[in-house]
């Protein structure tokens, strides 16, 4: 898949292991992040550190389990 600077990618299971590894490694490659969680704590300390990579960073707490 061909990832372009400035698109935007939706990522669940964002806030905490390796859905913020994966969330960072977006960042750092110049994706913006639609960030969705079921805490929305952990969800906005990631949003911070997309935000740090020159990112913008949109947190959705959403409980997908049943979805």
């Amino acid at each position: 898949m061909q990832l372009h600077p400035h698109q935007t990618a939706l990522l669940t299971g964002g806030g905490t292991g390796i859905g913020r590894g994966i969330a960072l490694a977006l960042a750092r490659r110049g994706l913006n992040l639609a960030l969705v969680g079921r805490r929305a704590g952990p969800l906005q300390v990631v949003a911070a550190e997309v935000m740090a990579l020159g990112c913008r960073a949109l947190v959705m707490p959403a409980d997908m389990t049943n979805a």
